[in-house]
């Protein structure tokens, strides 16, 4: 892959039902296994601030293990020691340690040698057989030229389903002047190029109505985290409402870079708001929920995949005052009526998020050694919900 290239990922979710029986039972116990000398025996090596393991030093001591004991094939050895790798690594590199982890639910990984074929009938592996599918994601199509990478197996009740990860190799696109902002607040997404605006109302309110029913719920059953049937109910709604809050993101996203093609624009510039969750405590309680349901890190992670698809680059430059600081002359402006600012010394009023459009544009178009390009390849995935992640060669 040369310099100007990246990667594109996604991953498909697929409804499949295996022909043969597969032992998740045995899976987690061999994993735990793993997990437990990991945390406790094994040598990690810190590089640039991240704990590490060798996985041929791990092969050293499991890999027989696990094929003689367990009854592993050599695909699931090595799949059983790379899910124990992650999941240590990630807890290893946590600053916020709690309990040790465990492998609790019935997921596991296969390798890419260990996935022959792929298509809208079935699944062909080496170690479970044949995966009839019954259902598959109306993306499938799309990805179907794409390489393939790993897979991950999970069962949910009674039902199966199998993530698969498909990369591509594109140009990565170069930032210009030819730019939209995005100016992202509790009730509006606004993006517009300065002579043209458009606003998007968000589901924050619609949310946190949702979120009262469960308030109603707890107050009329005390004993609610007894009681099944209620506890099930809290955690459907809670569902509902991440799923919805994904499903906006991503639907906003798909817009906004639509928009930008319509006018012709071949960047898209966002607020950096790094540090945000740091700022949260000081708020008031009603305004730190609404924070909460504001997926902004989701919805800006979405506009750098589908900007990155499409070819829109995507930058983020500081957002500090781009609300209230006239876009013409730097001047300070004063609030003349509810969310409207005029500037004292040139007179130019209007909405404060107009104006945090303005100077995010002023801010990337003219090179502010603050801004930042964004970098990297996004993974759409995730339980029902595609949701992007973030891959080293691009970081979006």
């Amino acid at each position: 892959m040369s310099s100007d290239e990246g990667v594109l990922t996604r991953t498909i979710i697929l409804k499949v039902s295996p022909e043969e029986d597969i032992n998740f039972s045995k899976w987690k116990t061999a994993t735990n296994l793993v997990l437990k000398w990991f945390l406790h025996k094994a040598v990690w090596t810190k590089r640039n601030g991240e704990y590490t393991i060798s996985l041929n030093k791990v092969q050293q001591v499991w890999y027989k293990e696990l094929r003689e004991k367990f009854g592993f094939s050599s695909y699931q050895a090595i799949a059983c020691l790379r899910q124990a790798i992650a999941i240590a690594k990630s807890w290893m590199n946590n600053p916020n340690k709690e309990r040790e982890p465990r492998l609790r639910k019935d997921v596991l990984w296969l390798k890419i040698d260990d996935i022959k074929e792929v298509n809208k009938e079935y699944v062909e592996t080496s170690s479970y057989g044949k995966l009839v599918v019954e259902g598959y994601s109306s993306t499938f199509d799309e990805v179907k030229e794409w390489k393939r990478g790993e897979a991950r197996l999970m069962k949910q009740g009674d039902e199966y389903y199998l993530h698969v990860s498909y990369e591509r190799e594109v140009e990565l696109p170069t930032p210009s002047s030819n730019a939209i902002a995005v100016d992202i607040n509790v009730k509006e997404t606004v993006y517009g190029d300065g002579k043209h605006e458009r606003r998007d109302e968000t589901p924050v309110e619609r949310l946190i109505n949702k979120r009262g029913y469960v308030s109603t719920l707890q107050k009329k059953y005390p004993s609610w985290r007894s009681l099944k049937r209620v506890l099930l109910r809290i955690v459907a709604v809670y569902k509902n409402i991440h799923d919805s809050l994904v499903d906006w993101a991503r639907k906003e996203a798909i817009r906004i870079v639509n928009y930008a093609k319509r006018l012709g624009k071949d960047t898209i510039i966002l607020e950096d708001l790094n540090g945000l969750n740091e700022r949260q405590p000081d708020l008031k309680k009603s305004w730190r929920e609404r924070f909460q349901y504001m997926a902004y890190r989701t919805l800006q992670t979405w506009i750098s995949w589908e900007g990155f698809k499409h070819g829109i680059a995507v930058i983020k430059v500081p957002a500090f005052y781009t609300s209230t600081r006239c876009p013409y002359d730097g001047e300070e402006m004063v609030e003349v009526g509810h969310r409207l600012f005029k500037c004292k010394k040139c007179g130019f009023q209007a909405d404060r998020d107009s104006i945090a459009v303005l100077n995010l544009l002023r801010r990337g178009i003219s090179g502010d050694p603050n801004s930042h390009h964004s970098e990297g390849s996004v993974r759409p995935q995730s339980g029902g919900t595609d949701e992007p992640h973030l891959k080293g060669t691009i970081s979006l």
